[in-house]
């Protein structure tokens, strides 16, 4: 199965429901939970745990 990773803001955070539902078995879609601030993560970290 294909993977989508949802990087962004509270706009981000608006449409993922959607996408979730459009992309429902066709693919895993990861978010992290929260805001990303991606300012403030370490190069090579991972996000979304």
């Amino acid at each position: 199965m294909k993977k989508v990773l949802l990087l962004g803001d509270s706009i981000r955070m608006g449409y993922e429901p959607f996408v979730r539902e459009a992309l429902e078995g066709k693919a895993e879609v990861t978010a992290p939970e929260e805001n990303a601030d991606l300012q403030n993560i370490p190069y090579g970290e991972s996000i979304c745990g």
